[in-house]
């Protein structure tokens, strides 16, 4: 199982509304996720600044990308874009998988 750590960020002045949104994610997203081979999913935010962990069992970008064609996820990338900066569905967030040190 492979970790991958990315970054992106939301719109400055809509903080409260990320947080809100994602208290309840749409269950057919977080099927979405588990059908590409994602777990594990967390999101930190300091700011806008978002940074999330991932973990998936194969490569990231196949997985997102089977990911991002999904129906509802695309539903819920469109409500996202309008406090969204990056454009997740386009590859701009920067994935970082080089990990140098776990402690289990």
């Amino acid at each position: 199982m492979a970790k991958y750590f990315f970054m992106y960020q939301c719109r400055p002045g809509t903080e409260a509304e990320y947080v809100e949104r994602h208290k309840q994610v749409w269950p057919g997203v977080v099927q979405a996720l588990k059908n590409a081979g994602f777990s594990n999913f967390i999101t930190f935010m300091k700011g806008n600044q978002l940074y999330a962990t991932i973990d998936n069992d194969g490569d990231f970008r196949t997985a997102w990308a089977k990911f991002q064609a999904d129906p509802e996820t695309q539903r819920w990338e469109k409500y996202m874009s309008e406090i969204l900066i990056t454009d997740v569905t386009q590859g701009e967030m920067e994935v970082i998988d080089n990990v140098v040190f776990r402690m289990d």
